[in-house]
C-alpha cells in the first residue's frame, strides 16, 4: 500500500537556517549559566514549537560533544573576513573580575563558533570511494556498523561528517543495512535523495531508471531535491521506480511486493513482477557482454518470473515461450536483437 505524501524535512544540505540560529542561540544561553525561570520557559516552548527545533538542538548538543574529541588543529574555528579585519585593542585587565572575563572569553568563543558552525559541521570523519568491475561484488563495512554491498559495475562515495551520513551512488545497484548512529543517514543518486529511518534497502541507478526496494524498516524518498513538494514514505515490500527518461518532473511509481525479494541479485536472481521487458533487459545488460536491441512495441510488454543471473542468455532464449509473438536474431559476437515475429 502507498504511503500518503507528507511534509518535507528541511534539506540537510542547505546553508545554515533559521532554526540553526535560534538552536545556537539557546545552546549558547545556555553554556555561562542557568537560564532565568522565563527564558527557561521560552527556550522549552520554542523546542516544543516543532520537532526540527528539537532535531537541530540535539544535533548541536551531539556535534559539540564530537568537537571536543577532535585533535587541536582540527577544533580551531574558522572566522569570518569581517572577524579577522576588526581592531584588538590592548586593554588592562588588572581590575576586571574573574567571572566577567569568563564571560567575555565565552562570547568571543560563541561568536567564533557561530561563524564556524556551517564549517564544523561539514568536517570529515570517514571517506571512501568504490568502484566495481563489470564483474566484482564487494561490500564495504563502515565504522558505524552500515554493511553496503555493491553489484556489478557500481561506483558510490561515501561521505561521513560529524553531523551527518551520506552516500553517493553514482551508477549501478547497492543494498544497505543500516547501523545505529545519531546522524542522519541518506543516499544520493541524481536528483534524487533516499532518508533512511532505520532499515535495509536496496537502491538502482541505471541511464533510465532509478528504484528504491525497502526489505525492512521504512525509508523516505525525495525524486528531486531541486524541486519543492514531498517525500515519499516507503515500508517493508515496497518499491518504488522513477523514469529518468521522463526528466524530473517523474513521480515514483509504488508497488507493493514480497520484502524478501528486494536485492534478491544477491543470491544470483533477479525477481521481476509485471515490469516492461525494456526495463527488464536493462537490468540484465550487466551480465551479459554482447548488445541487446529492442525492435518495434515489444519493450513494453509485462514480464514476471525469477532470472537466474549466472545464466541470463537462458532467459532470452525463453523470451519466445513467455512472450508469444516476440522473435530474437542472434549475431555471432553475443548481440542480440527481439522484435514481433512477422507473420506468414
Amino acid at each position: 500500500m502507498n504511503s500518503p505524501p507528507r511534509p518535507q524535512a528541511p534539506d540537510d544540505d542547505a546553508p545554515p537556517t533559521a532554526v540553526e540560529a535560534q538552536a545556537l542561540d539557546w545552546f549558547f544561553r545556555q553554556q555561562h549559566r542557568a537560564l532565568p525561570a522565563r527564558e527557561q520557559a521560552a527556550f522549552e516552548a520554542w523546542l516544543a514549537a516543532s520537532p526540527y527545533h528539537a532535531r537541530e538542538y540535539a544535533q548541536l548538543q551531539a556535534v559539540w560533544r564530537d568537537m571536543a574529541q577532535l585533535p587541536a588543529a582540527a577544533r580551531q574555528p574558522v572566522p569570518s573576513p569581517a572577524l579577522v579585519r576588526a581592531p584588538v585593542r590592548a586593554r588592562s585587565t588588572a581590575t576586571r573580575p574573574a567571572w566577567h572575563w569568563g564571560a567575555a572569553a565565552f562570547a568571543a568563543c560563541a561568536v567564533l563558533a557561530l561563524a564556524g558552525w556551517a564549517g564544523y559541521q561539514h568536517i570529515p570523519v570517514e571517506s571512501q570511494t568504490l568502484a566495481n568491475g563489470p564483474r566484482e561484488v564487494r561490500q564495504l563495512v563502515l565504522a558505524d556498523g552500515t554493511r553496503i554491498r555493491a553489484n556489478v559495475g557500481t561506483r558510490l562515495a561515501v561521505r561521513y561528517t560529524l553531523a551527518r551520513r551520506e552516500v553517493r551512488l553514482e551508477r549501478g545497484e547497492a543494498f544497505f543495512e543500516i547501523g545505529e548512529d545519531r546522524r542522519p543517514f541518506a543516499v544520493v543518486s541524481g536528483t534524487a535523495r533516499i532518508r533512511d529511518i532505520g532499515t535495509e534497502f536496496n537502491m538502482l541507478a541505471l541511464p533510465t531508471l532509478l528504484q528504491v526496494g525497502v526489505r525492512s524498516g521504512r525509508v523516505a524518498l525525495t525524486p528531486d531535491t531541486a524541486r519543492p513538494g514531498v517525500e515519499r514514505e516507503l515500508g517493508a515490500g515496497d518499491t518504488a521506480s522513477i523514469d529518468l527518461a521522463a526528466g524530473t518532473a517523474a513521480e515514483p511509481v509504488v508497488v507493493q511486493g514480497a520484502a524478501d525479494a528486494v536485492g534478491s541479485w544477491r543470491d544470483g536472481m533477479l525477481i521481476v513482477e509485471a515490469e516492461p521487458l525494456a526495463r527488464v533487459l536493462e537490468k540484465l545488460a550487466r551480465y551479459r557482454t554482447g548488445a541487446v536491441t529492442l525492435d518495434g512495441a515489444v519493450g513494453t510488454l509485462q514480464v514476471s518470473g525469477t532470472i537466474d543471473l549466472r545464466r541470463p542468455d537462458a532467459f532470452l532464449r525463453a523470451l519466445p515461450d513467455l512472450l508469444p509473438g516476440v522473435q530474437l536474431h542472434w549475431q555471432p559476437d553475443g548481440a542480440v536483437s527481439i522484435g514481433a515475429a512477422r507473420r506468414s
